[in-house]
């Protein structure tokens, strides 16, 4: 009997081991948070043009070097070659998540009691997450992909109660179109296709109508805000379900005011919660500093389950720029070490 149990013990500690972890569920993760930082920063569909970055740290030599190694000679210095670069990243995962969105405010009108401040807008996302992993075998690190490009395009109005002062909807109706791709491949699957991410493979398109519902309450000393992002309407002549799902983001938000002699500091605390991981991971903390209310200066300090965010900019009327580093406290996660996380926005205000 205790042979036995002895037994069973290992095989579960082997079945364990050779989990590997959802390269979406952590792209979904990451996504999601890469949105509440943006939010943060400022309101969605309000500029002319807003671009905004995410990068790990890594990413690029890592990518460097399977190009360097696919461009030798011979296929057997190709694979040795990417398997070199895959080893030194074995048990590390890497992002890059990238927005860009173009807008045209409308002409505003009111109704009864309402004013409503619509605008057209363009969004393109390109993002992709890698982890490189060896536990089917030791000597072959595997490299698991996933790819995320999606477009959205559509109406978005400010709907503000003119009875009710600092209360304001937003509202957003668009076409989504996604593709996205899901693989895993060792150092010879890289080595023939020659490249570690190819978007050519991208092919099938996931189409559906869509809605973002917002409610803001802006007090002289606080506010908060509740959001609704990404409910399916309708599909729209899809070829195919993307492998991220459809289920909508959950957004809450409260922040507050405190002068602080010649500072400004803005602490607030929020929960966002899409299906696939839990509130642990989805519970942020942080707060705003200024110099005054009138400054340009903005910082942001962010601390979630993982990483510690660092936010330093400028804001004027009619542009604004967004420095970001964001460090992990808590490594490994999910058995793979997360490094640093580069972020740089831009935006022009309408």
């Amino acid at each position: 009997m205790r042979k036995i149990l002895i037994l069973l013990f290992v095989s579960s500690s082997v079945l364990a081991a050779k989990q590997i972890r959802s390269e979406i569920n952590r792209y979904r993760l990451l996504r999601d948070r890469q949105l509440i930082e943006k939010a943060i920063i400022a309101q969605e569909h309000d500029s002319f043009f807003s671009f905004d970055l995410f990068i790990s740290s890594g990413l690029k030599d890592l990518i460097g070097d399977i190009s360097d190694s696919t461009s030798e000679s011979s296929s057997s210095s190709q694979v040795t070659g990417v398997t070199e670069a895959l080893s030194k990243n074995v048990n590390t995962e890497r992002q890059l998540l990238l927005d860009v969105e173009a807008g045209i405010p409308l002409p505003y009108f009111t109704y009864q009691n309402l004013k409503f401040l619509p605008s057209l807008f363009y969004q393109m996302h390109i993002g992709a997450s890698v982890s490189v992993n060896n536990q089917d075998d030791p000597l072959v690190p595997l490299a698991q992909i996933y790819v995320n490009q999606t477009t959205s395009y559509g109406l978005h109005s400010k709907i503000k109660r003119m009875n009710k002062k600092g209360e304001t909807y937003g509202i957003s109706l668009y076409k989504r179109v996604r593709t996205d791709l899901l693989v895993s491949r060792n150092a010879t699957a890289i080595a023939t296709s020659e490249k570690l991410i190819n978007l050519d493979e991208l092919d099938k398109e996931e189409r559906v109508y869509a809605l973002d519902l917002s409610f803001y309450k802006d007090k002289p000393d606080y506010r908060y805000e509740a959001h609704i992002k990404g409910v399916k309407l309708m599909d729209a002549s899809s070829e195919t379900e993307a492998k991220l799902g459809i289920t909508p983001l959950f957004h809450l938000k409260y922040e507050k005011d405190y002068n602080l002699g010649k500072f400004v500091a803005s602490p607030f605390f929020g929960l966002h919660y899409r299906k696939k991981y839990s509130a642990f991971d989805a519970i942020y903390i942080g707060s705003k500093f200024s110099i005054s209310k009138n400054s340009p200066t903005r910082f942001i300090l962010k601390l979630d389950n993982e990483t510690i965010n660092f936010n330093a900019g400028l804001e004027f009327s009619k542009f604004q720029f967004q420095y970001g580093l964001k460090s992990p406290y808590r490594n490994p996660v999910d058995d793979m070490w997360t490094s640093a996380t580069h972020q740089i926005t831009m935006r022009f205000p309408f």
